[in-house]
């Protein structure tokens, strides 16, 4: 990744750093995941699940929908295509609350059905 001064010195720090919020936010959505398969039929385990459902259909799609060349070895972001900081720290929050919506309905999940991944 080229940093913003001295080009063409790299900037390895800022490619962990958002791999690092990726796997975080991987690790999250499992979470929600498995306490939604643990929990049974609730009411908050449908909210879940549905909030879910949508946030799925929201990123699916490809790429090249979202960004576009700026040269043969960058891309930028299209125009309102482009998730903001914004936008990601609002689902964050979203998905933290579900989470702490169905473990305080549950109080414990059933760890034996929670271990089926379908997060992909």
């Amino acid at each position: 990744m080229p940093s913003s001064r001295n080009w063409p010195t790299v900037n390895p720090s800022r490619i962990l750093e958002e791999m690092r919020e990726g796997i975080k936010d991987y690790r999250y959505l499992i979470t929600l995941e498995r306490l939604i398969r643990g929990a049974g039929k609730r009411r908050e385990t449908d909210e879940a699940g549905e909030f879910l459902k949508q946030l799925r259909e929201e990123i699916s799609g490809e790429l090249a929908e979202c960004v576009e060349p700026s040269s043969s070895l960058t891309w930028r972001a299209i125009p309102k295509k482009a998730w903001t900081a914004e936008r990601y720290n609002r689902l964050r929050r979203e998905v933290t609350t579900q989470i702490l919506g169905v473990r305080d309905a549950i109080g414990e999940p059933d760890r034996q059905g929670a271990d089926a991944e379908d997060w992909r």
